[in-house]
């Protein structure tokens, strides 16, 4: 069970990938992060990697993806208090991630060495 200060996040994160499925090609939610190493705070976000079938197409796909996750989580703030912070991985460049630029590697490396999965297709 993933708690977030006694308050139980499995809902708000199911209620997440929910919502997500009907917008995007989910495979997987990966928390990962402070909350999922245990060493988090009560003002701490929740992190999660969203893994979407496929390949990226560039920045710009990159950009309009994470803004609309990120409006799916502000969404599930207003009704849950949690706060989820999602980062957009496609299948491409997870199982290649040296194809990656090596800002997206260092978040790759760091969901891959910490991350829980936490909900998948």
């Amino acid at each position: 069970m993933v708690l977030v200060n006694q308050v139980d996040i499995r809902e708000p994160i199911l209620t997440f990938a929910e919502a997500l499925s009907k917008e995007f090609d989910v495979v997987q939610l990966v928390l990962y992060g402070s909350r999922a190493r245990g060493d988090y705070c009560a003002e701490s976000d929740t992190n999660v990697a969203v893994l979407l079938r496929g390949e990226n197409e560039g920045l710009r796909e990159f950009v309009d993806v994470k803004l609309a996750l990120a409006s799916v989580a502000y969404e599930i703030l207003l009704v849950t208090g949690v706060r989820i912070r999602p980062h957009p991985v496609w299948e491409a460049e997870w199982s290649n991630p040296e194809r990656s630029r090596p800002v997206d590697l260092e978040v790759l490396e760091r969901i891959a060495s910490e991350g829980i999965v936490v909900w998948q297709a």
